[in-house]
């Protein structure tokens, strides 16, 4: 992995592969939250959508090999409580984290290019409320719900098909 920090144009570019592409960026954003232009260059080609289709024994479940960005941005999401659900299946079920904070989402929505709602806290509540995507685990703390699961899991499968 190769980390460059432009602090005279205000730039961040990062060459890598994997998950910990994540975890750099999530702590460059902290140490250098003014960087105008963060730049993410893999090394390796994404998994084709058949290998990803059908897992087998020992393999990592869909997505694994893509970052948060390329995953959210290859599915088909129609409005704001189905990326926060996309973003929320992503860091549960391929980084292994069982909750986030409307603080972290807020950071995702911007590292995925998406539009962030005014109010995150809100959104993430209205996403349970209204279509019942996330869950609270505890004050200040959110997860992914079966029902939000399964939404992505159908988008994913969707995905698949139309690439097939």
């Amino acid at each position: 992995m190769k980390v460059v920090f432009d602090v005279a144009a205000g730039r961040l570019a990062i060459e890598g592969d994997g998950p910990e592409l994540l975890k750099v960026l999530e702590a460059a954003k902290t140490l250098a939250p003014n960087v105008s232009q963060i730049q993410i260059v893999v090394l390796r080609e994404p998994e084709s959508a058949a290998s990803l289709s059908s897992p087998q024994q020992g393999q990592s479940p869909p997505g694994a090999a893509q970052t948060l960005r390329q995953f959210a941005r290859s599915l088909d999401l129609n409005n704001t409580a189905e990326r926060v659900a996309a973003i929320a299946y992503y860091v549960n079920k391929i980084e292994g984290r069982p909750g986030f904070s409307p603080k972290e989402m807020d950071g995702w929505f911007t590292m995925c290019g998406f539009q962030k709602p005014s109010e995150m806290p809100i959104a993430i509540f209205d996403t349970k409320r209204k279509y019942g995507y996330t869950e609270n685990v505890s004050r200040g703390t959110w997860r992914i719900s079966n029902q939000g699961e399964n939404l992505i899991i159908a988008k994913l499968e969707k995905s698949q098909e139309n690439a097939a």
